[in-house]
């Protein structure tokens, strides 16, 4: 697979919210891309990730690839019911994203399992997600798709990856 080279606004490490919410970025795979979300989600992330995620989208499409997103959310706050509400408007209009394919959520507290059950309830089937166990099965799935889709998956070993966050500590 080729790997796209993002433009300087779309290839950052991390996006900011308000407070001490934010995600952080590996890229390394692009159009694959992978988010841990960490701290007390917020409007001005929320808003922040759609508006990259977006953008990430289109340029992957302008260069002939899908995009696909894997999530963990597992240090992420449980988001308030206006900031689930939100979140779910935004996922409501993923088939509207020229580009994004799909998104893979790592997420294994069942808390957090629940809130993101009650946004996908609450916004019906017109959301692209899957919930996995790990990032070996979002990489397996992603690749699965990259392949359906009519493009090269990335070269990862889905037994052996390790996200770009976990190699900094």
């Amino acid at each position: 697979m080729t790997i796209l080279k993002l433009p300087p606004e779309l290839n950052v490490e991390v996006i900011r919210g308000s407070g001490d919410g934010h995600g952080v970025l590996d890229l390394r795979y692009f159009p694959l891309t992978f988010i841990k979300k960490k701290g007390d989600p917020s409007e001005a992330y929320v808003h922040a990730y759609y508006k990259w995620r977006k953008a990430a989208s289109a340029f992957a499409h302008e260069n002939g690839m899908i995009h696909i997103v894997v999530k963990d959310i597992d240090e992420w706050g449980i988001p308030k019911p206006t900031i689930r509400k939100m979140i779910g408007d935004y996922a409501s209009r993923d088939t509207e994203d020229v580009g994004f394919a799909w998104r893979y959520i790592v997420v294994t507290k069942p808390v957090m399992r629940g809130a993101v059950t009650a946004i996908l309830w609450i916004k019906g089937d017109t959301q692209r997600v899957s919930f996995v166990a790990s990032y070996a099965d979002a990489i397996r799935t992603a690749n699965q798709l990259f392949q359906d889709s009519g493009c090269q998956p990335p070269s990862i070993d889905p037994a052996g990856f390790v996200p770009s966050w976990e190699l900094k500590s």
